[in-house]
């Protein structure tokens, strides 16, 4: 997985780009799947993949408990400057005690896609059930190979702010498919302001999209 794309000028304008996204009501789902899975909210829910915490601080606010971890050490760093007692933070799998009692699992924003190959994901798998008691469950999401190759993603560009105000930016979405390799790289440029700073920064974004068959046998693995 490489961190290195989801720097500190990144992490500190993300919530700000992310806006669009309606978090309410997709912690509101994330809830109500839970329950239909039985999940106690006393006991601890695995966020892997967290970023800056911005579905994990809404589930801590309505008392679950929380262990959260990612790879990019900025992103993790403005995480815990702004979150919830309920929440512990580790930079790693490798790092969470093995007896977190953690009986569920969840990794957002196509986290799985950062892994370079079905290794990298059987492996990925394999620290998560580590990671968890036995029967616990595990919520992920990813990009489908099937529907990328019919309708390839295209070029986005998005507005967030007001031109007259602090905080106004432009993201532009560059997407690269290739499909013999499954491999998706998004290059984004982001100008304009935030809090009355000038911002013109690039970041890449390299994906690996799985099909569902590769991911049920990584599953299996």
């Amino acid at each position: 997985m490489n961190p290195t794309d989801y720097s500190y000028e990144y992490a500190k304008i993300y919530k700000f780009i992310t806006q669009h996204k309606n978090y309410k009501d997709e912690v509101t789902s994330l809830k109500n799947f839970l329950i239909s899975k039985s999940f106690n909210i006393n006991s601890t829910l695995l966020s892997v993949g967290c970023g800056i915490c911005l579905h994990e601080n809404r589930l801590a606010e309505e008392g679950y408990k929380l262990i959260a971890t990612d790879n990019s050490k900025a992103m993790l760093n403005l995480a815990q400057k702004e979150s919830n007692k309920n929440i512990s933070f580790f930079s790693s799998l490798k790092e969470i005690p093995k007896k977190c009692d953690s009986t569920f699992a969840i990794s957002l924003f196509n986290v799985v896609n950062c892994l370079d190959n079905i290794q990298e994901l059987i492996s990925f798998f394999k620290e998560i059930n580590n990671s968890l008691l036995l029967g616990a469950g595990f919520f992920f999401e990813s990009w489908n190979l099937y529907p990328c190759i019919l309708e390839p993603p295209k070029n986005v560009e998005r507005e967030f702010g007001n031109k007259n105000s602090q905080n106004f930016l432009i993201r532009k979405a560059f997407p690269k498919f290739d499909v013999l390799n499954q491999k998706l790289i998004i290059k984004y440029l982001i100008i304009g302001k935030f809090n009355d700073e000038e911002i013109n920064l690039t970041s890449k974004h390299r994906l690996k999209i799985f099909s569902i068959n590769e991911i049920e046998y990584a599953l299996q693995e």
